[in-house]
């Protein structure tokens, strides 16, 4: 999946004009007559979705959540665990590169877990986003054609296009699954 924003031109989008961090509308500052959107380069994505019911604890399930929580358990830091309080599975998949878990928690709003790893939560992910993103942009005079690689949630090209300078960005994520989960 890639995602484009390029000042006048006509890119064919998924989902053009609205930007979206882990299924939920983001706005965002568009340089004048930019188009903000997805499009599928792998395969032919429908420009429509079905919806489907949201899904409750019930209905999806996966290993790191017992009794309502979430734990993060890893042997890079021995005698420690994140855990946060689920309120409910958003979704779950494996896909052909890693385990996907998206979850709404009780404090931090929607999470974000790979690999049983937690990657971001609504609550402070523009801590990491804006950081990795506006040092490298500021560190470059005058930027203007951005290519990001990884970061299918969308955050860091959320953060670039607020850049007056940037006339294009293309965002490039290896896992098609994963990049399909972020958008509506």
């Amino acid at each position: 999946m890639t995602a484009l924003l390029s000042k006048g031109s006509r890119l064919p989008c998924h989902l053009a004009g609205q930007f979206f961090f882990l299924n939920r509308p983001v706005p965002h500052p568009q340089p004048s007559g930019a188009i903000l959107g997805f499009s599928h380069t792998l395969s032919q994505a429908p420009l429509s979705r079905q919806t489907t019911p949201t899904p409750t604890m019930t209905e999806i399930t996966h290993p790191t959540i017992k009794d309502g929580w979430f734990s993060e358990i890893s042997d890079m830091w021995p005698g420690q665990a994140m855990t946060l309080r689920v309120n409910q599975i958003l979704h779950h998949e494996k896909s052909k590169y890693q385990d996907i878990l998206i979850f709404e928690s009780t404090d931090h709003g929607t999470c974000l877990v790979l690999d049983n790893v937690i990657q971001c939560t609504e609550r402070d992910e523009f801590s990491y986003q804006e950081m990795i993103t506006h040092l490298a942009m500021n560190s470059h005079p005058n930027p203007k054609k951005v290519l990001v690689i990884g970061g299918g949630d969308g955050g860091v090209l959320r953060e670039i296009v607020k850049h007056e300078s940037v006339e294009e960005a293309i965002l490039c994520d290896i896992d098609e699954v994963w990049a399909r989960t972020s958008s509506p």
